[in-house]
């Protein structure tokens, strides 16, 4: 029996072996390309990037924080989940194991409490009363106006009212760039402290936790109930 010729394939033919041929290709790289892991050389890339971000904003007259925001931000999001978690958890270990404690500790340094007086003792009443009315009582507000039960429209207020590491960078910012001064920094950071370590108490006070039923309610009923119906 003679052997079949073999003659030029049709185009579409070509086309769909090309294909079959080429998709388990394909499906591998792209499990590669999602699974790959972060290498040491790679993560030094991305330190390097963020710092060189940070220092071209600071070189145009933007705050470094800035540069940093827009590198995480440009950071490819497709395809790269696994990348971006490694990384995430790379910088996390570092920032709270590291930079985090050096933060507070610079932050700490900053503030300056010996002189403030009697009249700065006014001026940070002040500034507890408007920052707790302006977030607490307005979030209180609103929750209610929503239909929130009281206890917790109280408790999201209470959230709400915690400053905490986002203000503490927004003054760090404001005394490195002149905004504000070194007294008025130091009473800001008070209220920060204050009004985040309010939260742990207020929030359980506003939702305690319920007590589960004691065994002592349901027991008696257990015994009184036929042991064929217990078993």
């Amino acid at each position: 029996m003679a052997a079949p010729a073999h003659g030029p394939l049709p185009p579409g033919h070509a086309v769909r072996r090309t294909a079959t041929a080429a998709a388990p290709v394909g499906a591998r790289h792209r499990h590669r390309h999602r699974h790959r892991q972060l290498t040491p050389t790679g993560f030094a890339c991305v330190l390097a990037g963020l710092l060189l971000s940070a220092a071209a904003t600071e070189w145009a007259g933007l705050h470094f924080i800035f540069g940093a925001f827009l590198f995480g931000a440009l950071i490819p999001r497709e395809q790269s989940a696994s990348l971006r978690a490694q990384i995430h958890d790379r910088l996390g270990q570092l920032s709270q194991t590291l930079l985090l404690p050096v933060f507070f500790l610079t932050a700490g340094l900053a503030v300056d409490l010996s002189g403030i007086g009697l009249g700065g003792l006014a001026d940070l009443a002040l500034i507890l009363l408007v920052a707790v009315g302006g977030k607490f009582v307005g979030a209180f507000l609103a929750a209610r106006g929503h239909g929130v039960p009281a206890r917790q429209s109280a408790a999201l207020a209470t959230l709400m009212n915690t400053r905490g590491l986002t203000e503490l960078v927004a003054l760090s910012v404001g005394l490195s760039l002149g905004i504000i001064d070194r007294d008025l920094y130091s009473l800001m950071v008070v209220m920060a402290v204050v009004t985040t370590a309010m939260a742990g108490p207020l929030l359980r006070w506003f939702l305690p936790r319920r007590r589960p039923e004691a065994e002592d309610d349901w027991e008696p009923v257990a015994r009184d109930t036929p042991a064929a119906v217990r078993r």
